[in-house]
């Protein structure tokens, strides 16, 4: 058996996806139909899939913030901080700067999830720098975070506005 199909995350997707082996299955229609819990159950399976994601987005928040330190030493504006609905914005409104996520087809909340643990990753290492190390320049914080979620399967609205008033994680 080669090494890579030892991982756990490999045995933990085979052994969810057996019960669908030999058999014909529809194709998902995401978009026309409302997915089924255990379908997302499915797709929540995949580890690999959220580290990635959470990793990219954890790569993003560093840029931001390296991309926002540069331009203020430098004093001028960034054309890295996008504006657009489209992608993650930061906004300067009264310098209350926030940065702006919206995660579409959000499901039950496992990217939401993602983005908040990376916005926590990128907070700590922000702050463990300590201003020690560096005594003529103080790093300016991490902009807040606003993270939108857009479902349209009610069922998984449901569990999203759940998660959003019990779930520590996200309410912190």
């Amino acid at each position: 058996t080669p090494p890579h199909l030892l991982s756990p995350p490999y045995w933990r997707v085979r052994r969810a996806l057996r019960q669908y082996e030999g058999r014909l299955q529809e194709p998902l229609q995401p978009l026309a139909d409302h997915l089924l819990n255990r379908t997302y159950g499915v797709f929540e399976g995949d580890d690999t899939k959220y580290l990635a994601y959470e990793n990219a987005v954890y790569r993003y928040l560093r840029s931001i913030h390296n991309t926002t330190q540069s331009s203020q030493s430098s004093k001028s504006p960034s054309s890295h901080i996008s504006q657009s609905s489209s992608s993650p914005s930061r906004s300067n409104a009264n310098n209350n700067s926030f940065i702006h996520i919206v995660v579409l087809g959000a499901g039950r909340g496992p990217l939401v999830s993602c983005v908040l643990r990376a916005y926590k990753r990128a907070t700590e290492q922000h702050n463990s720098h300590s201003p020690s190390s560096r005594p003529q320049q103080q790093q300016p914080p991490l902009p807040s975070l606003l993270v939108s979620a857009v479902e349209k399967n009610p069922y998984a609205f449901r569990i999203l506005k759940c998660r959003g008033v019990s779930d520590l994680e996200w309410r912190g």
